[in-house]
């Protein structure tokens, strides 16, 4: 049995379909995870950072910038345009590589690109609450050439499917609405993950909570409106009585 640490075309074990085999997933995930860490400057915050804890935090700079939760003394904004899950950045492309039937790995343009275990990277843990990985967009179609879906960043995706794909979205909620169960679970967000990245509700909750009591003082205006209607006002009254 083999470890494996990327992507390679000479790799000499393949099965019939080109997926590459004999590859033990544990001893990989402790390779990279023991690899030497490089520090680095969070662009939004400033803060020093293990190059390998990049994408968990500045996962959270994006999250909180999607909700609108303002941050103090940032030196930069996160781009509002799809940004990139390691630098906040939109210039960067991103790509899902199989390396094998099982596992997946993100490959990225950015310079702040850093290799991570993705299965374990999609589960809020309270050590790396965001869940921002690359995902397949299942709604596009394949790419005729790599015969893939397009990638988006997971917080990415309420942007995408809200341009691109309206008939999967709910105006009303702020949220996608008849998603594939697959894609709806791996894009859905779990409130442990919200609170954990400082965001205490979310704007479908928001809205979900305002709608009853918009519609119940609708109504209770529109009933006073007809009782009001339905009486004789004032001055004709009194008008009729002097008349009499």
């Amino acid at each position: 049995m083999l470890t494996t640490c990327g992507a390679s075309d000479s790799f000499p074990y393949q099965d019939a379909t080109g997926l590459a085999c004999g590859i033990i997933e544990n001893a990989t995930r402790l390779i990279l995870e023991k690899q030497v860490s490089e520090k680095v400057s969070c662009h939004q915050c400033g803060v020093i950072l293990k190059d390998i804890d990049v994408r968990g935090h500045v996962g959270g700079h994006i999250l909180r910038s999607l909700w609108g939760v303002g941050e103090d003394k940032l030196r930069q904004q996160v781009d509002s345009i799809l940004p990139c899950g390691f630098c906040g950045h939109t210039s960067c492309s991103i790509d899902l590589l199989s390396l094998s039937a099982r596992t997946l790995q993100s490959h990225s343009s950015c310079s702040r690109s850093h290799k991570f275990s993705y299965g374990p990277a999609t589960k809020f843990s309270k050590n790396t609450p965001s869940t921002n990985v690359p995902l397949f967009c299942t709604l596009c179609p394949l790419n005729p050439s790599s015969k893939k879906h397009p990638v988006f960043w997971k917080y990415n995706m309420r942007h995408h499917i809200k341009d691109y794909h309206p008939h999967k979205w709910n105006s009303l909620l702020d949220e996608p609405s008849g998603l594939d169960p697959a894609l709806s679970e791996k894009f859905s967000i779990s409130p442990q993950e919200y609170s954990a990245l400082g965001i205490t509700r979310t704007p479908g909750a928001l809205i979900t909570n305002e709608i009853p009591q918009t519609r119940t003082t609708t109504t209770t205006k529109s009933k006073a409106k007809r009782k009001a209607t339905s009486q004789p006002e004032a001055g004709p009254s009194k008008s009729k009585k002097c008349g009499s």
